[in-house]
């Protein structure tokens, strides 16, 4: 395949969003609201319009969870071996280690991941991958939310009663997870949805990846990073390096396709994902950590993302 065909559109928009902010078309406010719209509305239509369609037999979406559910584990292992080789303060580690594990797969690898299959030549249709992916990635984020809570609160005994609240926001009310569910509630029962319905959530989908691509050209433009490079490099490297490596050697060995075992591939070599800035602040985590490793494994992932999409064959 063609990786800058693939790769060069969506880092166009990114750019567009950076350039965007810094002229000030893209005020903060107007970022929130952006912002919003793709998390709240056009992300949910997207990933429930893919699985309510979907007519999936078989375990491929359980065997691309499970390769990169094995590559956050050995992650997560190696960022604590970090964390302590790098000496961090207590409150850094939890930060370091959710920094070095949690992609950003809803906003970024899942949208490539559509990009490059609805591409001329691309070796399965987005019709076909596209419910695929969303149900792979549907337990990872689970998962994910369940595992930065632990991780941010391990050592904060006092936070304990607010990591279970950040814990019920961060799954029970997750969109992109409710609407995964839902739509697996439609297709296990066949319920035809219809065809009006599903024409404005079409529509409503067509905003979610321009719209989340946006907000993370605007996010990098504006972000700042902290006075302490060393962690922050070293946990994006983790993120960016340490786990598709990982999760490529993994597939060698699984009963997948080669299509599959690449899209494996890209999801693992997603930057971190933004909610770790988030939940670092509410957790009092390290936040400049945070927003330091957000920026430079997005940067990165360039390179990470080009090369994890020559594995799709």
């Amino acid at each position: 395949m063609q990786i800058a065909t693939s790769l060069l559109p969506i880092f166009l928009i990114i750019a567009l969003g950076g350039i965007l902010a810094r002229c000030g078309f893209l005020s903060p406010e107007m970022r929130g609201h952006l912002n919003k719209a793709a998390y709240w509305i056009g992300m949910p239509a997207l990933l429930f319009r893919a699985v309510a369609t979907a007519r999936i037999t078989g375990d491929r979406p359980l065997l691309i969870a499970g390769a990169l559910l094995a590559g956050t584990g050995t992650a997560m292992i190696v960022a604590y071996l970090g964390a302590a080789l790098l000496r961090l303060p207590r409150s850094s580690i939890g930060t370091f280690v959710q920094a070095s594990f949690r992609g950003n797969l809803a906003f970024l690898a899942f949208p490539l991941s559509i990009f490059v299959f609805s591409q001329p030549g691309a070796p399965a249709s987005a019709a076909e991958m596209t419910p695929i992916v969303a149900l792979a990635i549907a337990p990872v984020m689970i998962v994910y939310a369940v595992a930065a809570v632990v991780v941010l609160i391990v050592g904060h005994p006092d936070l304990a009663r607010g990591g279970k609240r950040a814990l019920i926001r961060q799954v029970l009310v997750n969109p992109h997870i409710l609407a995964i569910g839902a739509g697996l509630l439609a297709t296990s029962f066949s319920l035809r949805l219809p065809e009006p319905l599903l024409i404005s959530l079409k529509l409503l989908g067509g905003l979610a990846i321009p719209a989340a691509l946006l907000g993370i050209g605007a996010s990098i433009a504006t972000a700042r990073l902290g006075p302490n490079l060393t962690p922050a490099v070293v946990s994006a490297g983790i993120k960016i390096i340490v786990t598709p490596l990982t999760v490529f050697a993994l597939t060698r060995f699984m009963p997948m396709s080669s299509v599959d075992a690449g899209v494996a591939v890209v999801l693992a070599a997603a930057p971190t994902a933004a909610v770790s800035f988030v939940m670092a602040t509410q957790l009092q985590g390290d936040p400049e950590l945070a927003s330091s490793a957000i920026l430079l494994s997005t940067l990165g992932s360039i390179v990470s993302l080009g090369l994890a999409l020559n594995t799709i064959v």
